[in-house]
């Protein structure tokens, strides 16, 4: 009787201690803080969404526990747009923020589908409401990577979400348009 009681006790601890460590391989390590707590830019390689917009580009300026504010910025042929935006994170959901612009006018969801172990790139899912409920994936990649290809998992994760090639939005040329 005791053996059996010794063994439930050593399953009992085990299994508990499977689902509450942070080694255990199955547990949902995507936490967009995580990616997104950076002072380098982080640039959209590639979209699923058909956009006539290039060289667009995250740049995060404040980071708090609960949220982060970013200039978004990216051109439309010649022109340069930005915008000061906040994303909240979710407490629930670790891989998702809430995006918002300071009038309201801008609200999305973002949620981190893959995320490489290094941080250099990830796939987002992005979820507007302007016109109806649209859900685009984006291949985002930190500054310091940007001047190689994607990581094959993330180009792999990418195409497998988008269910198809995607949108390049990153050219050799974007980080000098940054800069002026």
């Amino acid at each position: 009787m005791h053996k059996k009681q010794l063994l439930a006790t050593f399953v009992l601890f085990g299994c508990v201690t499977m689902f509450e460590c942070n080694w255990w391989p199955w547990r949902d390590a995507r936490d967009i803080r995580k990616f997104v707590n950076t002072t380098a830019p982080v640039w959209t390689y590639l979209t699923s969404e058909m956009t006539n917009i290039e060289c667009k580009v995250d740049e995060y300026i404040v980071m708090a526990a609960e949220y982060v504010k970013f200039l978004r910025s990216y051109y439309r042929g010649r022109e340069r747009f930005s915008y000061k935006l906040l994303a909240k994170f979710d407490s629930v959901r670790k891989k998702r923020m809430t995006i918002s612009s300071p009038g309201g006018t801008i609200k999305q969801t973002e949620d981190i589908v893959y995320m490489s172990r290094d941080l250099s790139c990830a796939v987002v899912k992005v979820t507007t409401s302007t016109k109806g409920i649209q859900k685009t994936y984006d291949l985002r990649i930190r500054d310091s990577a940007i001047h190689v290809r994607p990581q094959s998992k993330c180009m792999e994760h990418f195409r497998w979400k988008a269910g198809r090639q995607g949108y390049l939005l990153y050219r050799d040329y974007c980080r000098n348009l940054q800069r002026s």
